[in-house]
């Protein structure tokens, strides 16, 4: 998914680029060097989305067809995911 949402902003450009899971929007997000201070004064959780509420325009969807991922804070979720995964072989 980053490498997705990278390419697409590199190719693209804006301000924004946001991955778009089936419709739903998460994780990973790529912001143009012109936000950064906006950014560094932001705090807490869900801080960056602050700045995509209050500018929708400059916010560009980049739709994946997988299922939206887990959200992943804490070692313990960490460790549940690594129980859950499946292995790839």
């Amino acid at each position: 998914m980053i490498d997705q949402v990278a390419e697409d902003w590199r190719t693209q450009g804006g301000r924004i680029a946001l991955t778009s899971y089936r419709g739903r929007r998460g994780h990973p997000m790529v912001f143009a060097c012109e936000l950064f201070d906006q950014l560094r004064q932001l705090s807490g959780d869900k801080a960056a989305w602050k700045i995509l509420d209050a500018h929708p325009d400059w916010v560009r969807d980049v739709a994946v067809d997988h299922a939206f991922p887990e959200d992943v804070d804490t070692r313990q979720d960490y460790e549940t995911l690594l129980r859950e995964a499946t292995p790839l072989v």
